[in-house]
């Protein structure tokens, strides 16, 4: 194939091929890191969360405090990168548990709540 172009697309094709080669490989690279530093970022806040969650829910647990708890897993949720919350004894029993369907249900609940008859 290459045998039919002519002498300046020989050299045309050994000058860029390199450096589009090196390019998808730059590229390829940089997003991997970025994608890398995004997960590190997240897994952080979710650790920092659960550590919050865990100094805040400590009475509560211990004086069998449901509602205070779920109050707690409920309040978690207003974070933009909690989809659900847990709570468990050291058993790993549940002791309180949200999600965005729970909080997805409760406003339907209240829209309809307010709605005249």
């Amino acid at each position: 194939m290459m045998s039919s172009w002519g002498i300046r697309a020989r050299v045309m094709f050994v000058a860029v091929a390199p450096m589009l080669a090196l390019a998808a490989l730059m590229t390829v690279t940089y997003t991997g890191q970025r994608l890398s530093d995004l997960d590190e970022g997240l897994s952080a806040r979710g650790r920092a969360y659960a550590r919050q969650l865990a100094a805040a829910s400590e009475y509560p647990a211990f004086s069998g405090n449901a509602e205070a708890l779920q109050r707690l897993a409920r309040a978690l949720l207003n974070e933009d990168d909690v989809i659900g919350v847990a709570i468990l004894d050291r058993d790993g029993r549940p002791l309180a548990r949200a999600d965005r369907a729970d909080r997805a249900d409760r406003a339907d609940r209240a829209d309809r709540a307010d709605r005249p008859p």
